[in-house]
């Protein structure tokens, strides 16, 4: 939602971004059998259902195709950059407003 230009060019980079982020972060959690320093240092002790979980949330964020999201770029407020919309029910949705 009216978005310029140029804020257009940076959604689409930065959505490329992060799907490449999501996919290579769900390839990781796939990839390991045990408490590595990552996993450690962002989700505690390594249990194997602590570990489904984290891989089963990495599986839905990396499902999601981040450049079809529509993108609100009306908020101007002074050091504001992002923001969470708290009433969503379903991941990343109900935040999404066409151009």
């Amino acid at each position: 939602m009216s978005c310029t230009a140029s804020e257009k060019t940076q959604i689409r980079t930065a959505a490329a971004s992060a799907q490449t982020y999501a996919s290579k972060a769900y390839s990781y959690i796939q990839g390991i059998s045990s408490g590595t320093r990552r996993y450690k240092t962002w989700f505690g002790t390594y249990t194997t259902d602590r570990k489904n979980t984290v891989q089963g949330h990495f599986r839905l964020i990396n499902s999601r195709q981040f450049s079809s999201f529509t993108y609100d770029c009306t908020c101007n407020d002074p050091g504001t950059w992002a923001y969470v919309c708290a009433y969503i029910s379903r991941l990343w949705d109900g935040c999404t407003v066409t151009d």
